[in-house]
């Protein structure tokens, strides 16, 4: 999220991926105006799942990047991210007022929040789930109809949904470690811990 780059009230916010050519790979970018934003506080947030990225100023959003396709060119935005706060002068904002002595960037706060995976043991449907560990397929059995599954990483990030074919599971392309399966059956939802190990 930037300031600076346009009218004195100007916002605007981009993500930055491959885009063949493009300025500073700047292709998916939004702006609005403020009201008085050299006198006023504003709260500046972005909330950031593994399926859309959304820009907000005072909690409204004014921007959010989805694409069809979320691939390493499309949304590279899997990897660890860091927080930078800084004050750039010139280059693609303009020349700097040679009367410019100094100013200032007022931060409040800046806070941090992440969702955890929520994860119970309870067992409404009462499938079982076998071998676990698994290094490839894994069967899913209840005596109730499963009507979806799907696989998390413990970050939260979903990498396997299914509606069909919900008996067995194929783990033999994912990395070693602890995720988590839910299984759904109506309106019952089951959590289970499901290890790969190759």
């Amino acid at each position: 999220m930037e300031h600076g780059l346009g009218a004195v009230n100007h916002v605007s916010s981009a993500l930055h991926t491959n885009c063949g050519g493009c300025s500073g790979n700047t292709m998916n970018f939004q702006s609005t105006t403020l009201p008085d934003v050299a006198n006023d506080f504003h709260i500046y947030s972005m909330n950031w799942s593994p399926q859309q990225i959304t820009f907000l100023i005072d909690d409204v959003p004014f921007y959010t990047y989805n694409p069809v396709v979320k691939d390493v060119n499309t949304y590279p935005f899997y990897e660890d991210q860091y927080l930078l706060l800084n004050i750039a002068m010139g280059g693609v904002a303009g020349t700097i007022d040679p009367s410019f002595s100094q100013s200032s960037m007022v931060i409040d706060y800046v806070r941090v929040y992440q969702n955890t995976l929520s994860l119970t043991d309870a067992d409404t449907i009462n499938a079982t789930v076998c071998p676990n560990p698994s290094s490839e397929l894994v069967s899913i059995a209840s005596t109730t109809t499963i009507d979806g599954i799907e696989l998390y990483t413990m970050l939260g990030q979903r990498v396997i949904e299914k509606t069909s074919e919900c008996h067995t599971l194929d783990v033999s392309n994912y990395d070693n470690g602890m995720y988590v399966l839910k299984i759904h059956s109506g309106n019952q939802v089951q959590t289970e811990r499901l290890v790969v190990s190759h």
